[in-house]
């Protein structure tokens, strides 16, 4: 399996840990927009050889985003990005879109919705608090207490 997982510049353990536990199992590519997490990823993957994830610089055309895009199994995003999960589902993929930074109004439902299937919260409180906003889809919960520890 193959997913390609969008990194934002907040929760950063999250961004790092997350996709470096899911590359010991599976191929990732980690879509980066903020230069320093960038650097970080770089850094991290030059330290542990043994993670298998790809990154994709920030800025990047939206062609080679495409290319990237085409070759995965899954797209999981960390912001409600409507471009990103657009051309995802324009090429048939699956997106879960994890809502770290709800409550978001309505209106920003109303744009990405079409495009999502199935919603990650991170907490009762988000799922019950957004569900409504998100029509019919799925609302699944997995909460952030969890640490990757590769140690472990």
């Amino acid at each position: 399996m193959k997913i390609f997982f969008e990194a934002s510049s907040v929760l950063a353990p999250y961004n790092l840990d997350l996709p470096k536990a899911l590359s010991l199992n599976t191929q990732v590519i980690v879509d980066i927009e903020h230069p320093l997490l960038y650097a970080i990823y770089l850094y991290e993957k030059v330290l542990h050889k043994r993670y298998n994830f790809k990154t994709i610089p920030p800025y990047i055309d939206k062609f080679t985003r495409t290319r990237h895009l085409k070759r995965v199994d899954v797209v999981h995003l960390n912001s409600l990005n409507v471009k990103l999960a657009r051309e995802a589902k324009r090429l048939e993929k699956p997106v879960v879109a994890v809502l770290h930074a709800a409550p978001f109004p309505k209106e920003v439902y109303d744009n990405i919705n079409d495009y999502i299937d199935i919603y990650i919260a991170p907490s009762n409180f988000t799922k019950y608090n957004e569900e409504a906003k998100v029509e019919s889809k799925n609302v699944v919960i997995i909460h952030h207490g969890l640490h990757f520890n590769e140690n472990a």
